[in-house]
């Protein structure tokens, strides 16, 4: 007789191998076999992983079509099953999965990891959220000494495909063109939602920089490769107070001049 693990284990390994050395302990049901018996459950539980990353990855599963995406999370759970009890996280592999896939449409690997960045955004942990209003306790000429703390949800990608447009229109379940284009997105979280917008090269410097905590001085300094020193300082200020009415600054740290 089987003890109870071992028909666990043994019935885990038909799930996730199409190992049937279990089927000798399955009862015979009055129509059918054991075999048809098994397939319920192991169909029901591929059924529900798909159910789980179509939500995870809506914009991909548009933009290839149901009956591709089904096949394609197959093929995607056979290499990569599922090995967490959460779903949460059930789409980590699939950028670098899709490569190989879909290996003559990389943007769809682009699409994935996308979605997976926005998913992200609800998972980072809860900070204190600055406003214009505690930026306007500074004076302003200390501004120039002031370290910007981004929110933990705040992130820079960048990638080889026009990934706004792309992503815009599989939401919204049409078939446009796709075209390269580089561009760097910042995604966030905003009021317990996803958000995300396209950054000029500007602004990413200004973003790296401020992740490297240099002060507001520095920040400014770096956009005189892109503008005059006239245009440069009031791009800074404006981009700082967006980003606080955006919710993307969780800290400004105020320190003394040198």
């Amino acid at each position: 007789m089987s003890t109870l693990e071992t028909l666990q284990k043994q019935f885990q390994h038909y799930l996730l191998n199409a190992d049937d050395a279990i089927k000798n302990n399955i009862v015979k049901p009055q129509k059918g076999g054991q075999a048809r018996r098994l397939s319920v459950y192991g169909e029901g539980y591929y059924l529900r992983l798909i159910e789980a990353l179509s939500t995870e990855s809506p914009a991909l599963k548009n933009r290839i079509g149901q009956n591709a995406f089904e096949k394609m999370a197959r093929a995607y759970f056979k290499k990569h099953p599922s090995s967490f009890f959460s779903v949460r996280h059930i789409a980590a592999h699939l950028p670098a999965f899709l490569r190989q896939y879909y290996s003559t449409q990389p943007y769809l690997a682009e699409l994935a990891q996308f979605e997976i960045a926005l998913s992200n955004t609800l998972d980072a942990a809860d900070a204190e959220i600055k406003t214009t209003h505690d930026l306007s306790l500074i004076p302003t000429e200390d501004w120039g000494n002031i370290r910007l703390q981004l929110h933990p949800s705040v992130h820079t990608l960048k990638f080889e495909w026009d990934m706004a447009s792309l992503y815009k229109s599989a939401m919204e379940n049409k078939q446009t063109k796709h075209f390269k284009k580089r561009i760097a997105m910042t995604v966030w979280r905003k009021q317990l939602s996803p958000y995300y917008y396209t950054k000029e090269p500007a602004e990413t410097a200004m973003l790296e920089l401020a992740k490297e905590n240099k002060n507001f001085q520095e920040i400014c300094q770096c956009l005189t490769d892109f503008f005059s020193e006239k245009d440069a300082a009031p791009y800074a200020v404006n981009t700082l107070v967006r980003w606080l009415n955006e919710e993307m600054i969780s800290g400004i740290v105020s320190q003394e001049k040198a």
